[in-house]
């Protein structure tokens, strides 16, 4: 494997004639550069979707339940959905926790306008529109 100071990265099996110590540090460090290349390229496409916002609050569940007049009440252990917000709520013994769209801005092409998803979060999240003219 490729480790050391608490990280480990398993390799394939090798044939019995190599050992552990046939790895050197170079191979190790050039996995985790692709690996790392790799995983900043998929953020960087899909951040744009991941906008969102999350906090939890101390909520009474001696009930059994989470209790909001916007999304009723929800078991604890469970989700719901607060569709009025396009908000989903996670209900834990004596805590909320819920996650939201984030902010689209407007966009500055005339052709594109924000339009509102449908469906429980994140399906409801608005979004960006764009009508092209195709020629």
């Amino acid at each position: 494997f490729c480790g050391g100071s608490g990280s480990l990265h398993f390799e394939p099996l090798k044939p019995a004639k190599y050992g552990a110590s046939d790895l050197s540090v170079a191979d190790c460090t050039q996995r985790f550069d692709m690996s790392a290349i790799s995983l900043l390229l998929l953020l960087a496409l899909v951040s744009p979707r991941l906008q969102a916002y999350t906090f939890s609050e101390y909520l009474n569940t001696e009930s059994g339940y989470c209790e909001g007049e916007s999304y009723g009440r929800i078991p604890v252990g469970e989700e719901g959905f607060d569709d009025s917000r396009c908000e989903r709520i996670e209900c834990s013994q004596g805590f909320r926790h819920v996650v939201g769209c984030g902010k689209v801005l407007k966009p500055e092409d005339p052709r594109c306008r924000i339009v509102d998803g449908e469906g429980h979060y994140p399906h409801c999240c608005p979004d960006i529109k764009c009508d092209l003219n195709v020629v």
